[in-house]
């Protein structure tokens, strides 16, 4: 992978469960679990028509160099800032 491919910034997060006021164990918060340098690919796009409304659906995937403790339950923000 190329470095000049790697034009956005993301942040990786992972949820961390804490009690709620009530005992909730779904309570919690995201924190941040890695900020990286990225390429964004488009994956898929799904255009719809339900109940008179057009909907349209926009999947994307980035792309990282390797990174070890990431898993499918953690979530990504794409970042604003240019700075990982």
């Amino acid at each position: 992978m190329r470095a000049g491919d790697l034009d956005r910034v993301i942040v990786i997060q992972t949820f961390t469960s804490v009690p709620g006021d009530a005992g909730d164990p779904n309570a919690g918060t995201w924190a941040t679990y890695v900020t990286a340098w990225a390429a964004r690919t488009p994956q898929s796009v799904v255009e719809s028509f339900q109940s008179q409304q057009e909907l349209s659906k926009a999947s994307v995937g980035f792309r990282i160099r390797w990174r070890t403790g990431i898993t499918p339950m953690m979530r990504i923000k794409e970042s604003n800032n240019d700075s990982p």
